[in-house]
């Protein structure tokens, strides 16, 4: 594999920078550009630990912020609640284990997503749905 040069365009879109060779190939040029380099110098299992901590503090604080609604995380992240447990969902299929959708989106949420819905979910309003359309998120 041919290495990044600092300030050398990413070999492949955003889109498939979850994937882990894609992924790969980027990662000198992603290093670099997002400010990252100390965490591509950390061993696999510490740089994991520190991610995985990580990712549950975000999942705690979304678990907090009802106030907060999807509609508005996607037009201001592009990414919300039941992205983050699709994701959870796919890295487990890519590991063979045998957990469902809903399981994911139960631990994401801290309850049944139906659950959440009728507790914290308001009717999306006029101007959130509009900027949803025209961001045309990939979700």
């Amino acid at each position: 594999m041919k290495e990044a040069i600092v300030g050398q365009e990413p070999r492949c879109s955003p889109a498939e920078w979850g994937d882990p060779v894609a992924f790969a190939q980027n990662s000198a040029w992603l290093a670099d550009r997002n400010g990252d380099k100390i965490m591509t110098q950390l061993d696999e299992a510490t740089r994991t630990e520190l991610e995985a901590a990580a990712f549950r503090r975000l999942v705690s604080h979304l678990r907090n912020r009802t106030d907060v609604q999807n509609l508005d995380l996607m037009n201001l992240a592009g990414f919300c609640r039941n992205c983050l447990s699709n994701w959870l969902k796919d890295a487990a299929d890519e590991r063979g284990l045998d957990l469902t959708k809903e399981e994911m989106r139960t631990h994401v949420y801290g309850m049944p997503y139906d659950e959440w819905k009728a507790r914290h979910q308001s009717e999306a309003r006029p101007e959130q749905l509009a900027a949803f359309a025209a961001a045309k998120p990939q979700h």
